[in-house]
């Protein structure tokens, strides 16, 4: 397989503190090089998969394996080196770039060795940062404002996790009882976009009645959760797309009868054909 890379490097971005200066999100074949990065600025490093391992600060340091769901977030100036533990998975990860986070406090939180890890079991922050690096693909530079908007919320993310000692991580949680149940929502809509779940499903695992369920969520999103699934199918099918997956998979991935349902709610939903809108992302 080949790599697919995307999200947006921001080459103006206004003078604010903290600030986003790139988000990526690449899925690339495993491979036994090892790979060193160091950077000047602050790293948020999400890994989807379990494929790889890593060194942090020492060349020397025992490998480490990175499991899925778990976060790395690296001060300026720290070395670490990684590389996939397994020949057959293919790595999937997804980080932010961004400066001013000692200015936030973070430098508390990465401490002497410049490094922090992060439990998100939930898949919280995996979502925002996978929203941050779509966004940053499409809109290019006019989408700043709409990625440092869900940095923000990653921030207040990592700023009220909590430290488990016994296992030297920070636990990501919802705190906001709103906030939660909408994220709830949404990451339960996000697990079964293959599935056809109704509205009547959804409220019965959230234990409410259809109409309060669907009552409560529009009063805190502004829409309908049947909206909100849609949304998240063609950002699925978006995504996908943009991996070089085909039609037929993309269409049982994010839970369309077909290709042809699929490229009709496309088209409904943003206004151009699937392959009009690889070609504004990729050219011809």
């Amino acid at each position: 397989m080949k790599s697919k890379i995307f999200g947006h490097v921001f080459s103006k971005t206004p003078d604010v503190t903290p600030r986003v200066l790139s988000t990526i999100d690449s899925v690339s074949p495993p491979s036994e090089n090892v790979h060193k990065s160091l950077y000047p600025n602050w790293v948020l490093d999400y890994n989807f998969t379990r494929s790889d391992v890593c060194r942090i600060k020492d060349q020397a340091a025992p490998w480490r394996l990175r499991k899925q769901n778990i976060a790395h977030l690296y001060s300026p100036g720290t070395p670490y080196w990684e590389k996939a533990s397994d020949k057959k998975i293919p790595v999937h990860c997804v980080w932010i770039i961004f400066d001013g986070g000692e200015k936030i406090g973070f430098d508390d939180i990465t401490g002497q060795n410049g490094f922090a890890r992060f439990i998100d079991n939930d898949n919280i922050l995996g979502n925002l940062l996978l929203e941050c690096a779509s966004l940053g693909q499409e809109k290019g530079e006019s989408g700043f404002w709409s990625v440092q908007s869900i940095f923000y919320r990653i921030i207040e993310l990592l700023k009220n996790a909590q430290y488990q000692s016994d296992q030297a991580s920070y636990i990501i949680s919802e705190t906001d009882n709103e906030t939660d149940f909408v994220l709830q929502v949404q990451n339960y809509l996000k697990s079964n976009l293959s599935l056809k779940v109704t509205i009547s499903e959804i409220a019965t695992h959230f234990q409410m009645s259809d109409s309060s369920f669907a009552h409560t969520y529009k009063k805190l999103t502004g829409k309908t959760p049947i909206a909100s699934l849609i949304d998240a199918r063609i950002n699925l099918a978006k995504n996908l797309l943009l991996r070089g997956y085909r039609m037929k998979a993309i269409a049982a991935q994010a839970g369309f009868n077909d290709e042809y349902h699929l490229s009709k709610a496309f088209k409904k939903h943003t206004g151009m054909s699937p392959r009009l809108y690889l070609r504004t992302q990729f050219g011809d």
